[in-house]
């Protein structure tokens, strides 16, 4: 296994959140005469074309920032929230947003030269139905039975993947995930099984794995989806002796695993129809909690899920057309409000999460919600945009600067 650097950047510091409330509804841009800095950036495809679009949040308005290698590519963004992998069939585009986080030391004219949002030729990948994880602010890519890791903070500089997993003999089944880059710990896919790698010694830890799905990071703790089913891989450390690894199958009685959804600190677990669980681990009992989050509705499927990066609140969308609202701190339902979206199937309700507001883009109707509140309140549909005439959205990420603390936040 390679774990060499080939180069070294820090990741400039702070946070940027998406802009505040103001405006008016329907195209809520104002004709000031100045020019508003721009904090937010969503990164749109399509199902029915190759187009991928920017939508910024200064200039309010969606603009083609070039084509997909194929439609229907899937967005992947990274811990920071300031880049995004494009994965479609026929390979891998990283997109850079162009805005960075606020450095403590920087002026407020350095603090406002964001760029425009750019496609990174020089690290596309061409082959077919490559797969791709986000894991530590790395860019995990399965490429050729190897993962390819691509540092997200440094990603507009890169000309190639910085470091990989490669193992002798050893055929990976999906992206190696990062445990603890300090120890050279990664949890790898093969085989039928999930093994806890030393830089390129296998660690002894291990779990049946045969059908890998994707996996989440809450914390030091790693969730993997495998065969339907949940399991975890704890790294621990305390002073200077070596890490404690454990790694256990999770009981989730009935519920068969859909899908996994994280903001780095709590966790869900999506089941079929509406079931799903919240998840955090426990550092005073070392152990994982898990809790059953019930919803009011009369909904039978979950559309989406996203977490808000400086609120504890997560937004479910529902086949009604209903947005509800999870208190991360209680972990419970806060309330509710009808976005008042035509239809009752998911297939063409998008939706991505930002500092403090929501996104939905509605391809049913061909526009775009911004849903955010104020101090407190109920969230709300505060704007909205208007999308291409029959458009159909696939994936979007709402690029901004996240706050997460990650590993590229420090040396490699």
């Amino acid at each position: 296994m390679n774990l060499t650097p080939l180069f070294k950047l820090s990741l400039i510091s702070g946070a940027l959140m998406l802009a505040a409330c103001g405006g008016s509804d329907n195209d809520s841009s104002s004709d000031t005469g100045t020019e508003t800095e721009s904090t937010a950036r969503i990164l749109i495809t399509y199902s029915n074309t190759t187009d991928m679009d920017v939508f910024d949040d200064a200039d309010e308005q969606i603009e083609t920032l070039g084509q997909a290698s194929a439609a229907s590519g899937r967005v992947v963004r990274s811990d920071d929230g300031l880049s995004a992998a494009v994965v479609t069939t026929a390979g891998v585009q990283f997109v850079y947003s162009g805005l960075h986080e606020e450095s403590e030391d920087e002026t407020e004219e350095e603090h406002s030269e964001t760029h425009d949002a750019e496609i990174l030729s020089d690290l596309t990948l061409t082959d077919a139905n490559l797969q791709v994880a986000m894991t530590q602010n790395h860019f995990a890519v399965l490429q050729n039975g190897d993962t390819l890791l691509y540092p997200a903070g440094s990603l507009e500089e890169a000309t190639e993947a910085e470091e990989s997993v490669a193992l002798d003999g050893v055929t990976q089944s999906y992206p190696a995930a990062i445990l603890d880059e300090d120890h050279g710990l990664t949890l790898v896919f093969a085989n039928d099984m999930a093994t806890v790698y030393e830089e390129e010694t296998a660690t002894g830890t291990s779990v049946d794995c045969v059908s890998p799905e994707a996996f989440v990071h809450v914390g030091e703790l790693t969730l993997a989806q495998c065969d339907g089913g949940l399991i975890t891989v704890v790294v621990e450390e305390e002073d200077d002796a070596e890490p404690v690894i454990e790694a256990d199958v999770v009981d989730l009685g009935n519920l068969t695993v859909t899908a996994l959804m994280t903001n780095g600190h709590e966790g869900f677990i999506l089941g079929e129809g509406v079931q799903f669980k919240s998840l955090s681990w426990n550092h005073d009992t070392e152990s994982l909690d898990i809790a059953d989050v019930t919803l009011d509705t009369t909904a039978t499927d979950i559309c989406a899920v996203d977490f808000t990066t400086a609120v504890e609140v997560a937004g479910v969308l529902t086949n009604d057309g209903i947005m509800h609202y999870i208190d991360l701190e209680a972990n419970e339902q806060q309330g509710e409000s009808d976005l008042e979206i035509d239809g009752d199937t998911c297939g063409n309700q998008v939706m991505t999460a930002g500092s403090e507001a929501f996104v939905v883009a509605d391809s049913d109707n061909n526009v775009m919600r911004y849903i955010d509140s104020h101090d407190g309140g109920n969230f709300h549909v505060h704007s909205t945009f208007d999308l291409s005439q029959g458009s159909e959205v696939y994936s979007a990420s709402l690029l901004h600067a996240s706050g997460v603390e990650t590993d590229d936040d420090h040396d490699h």
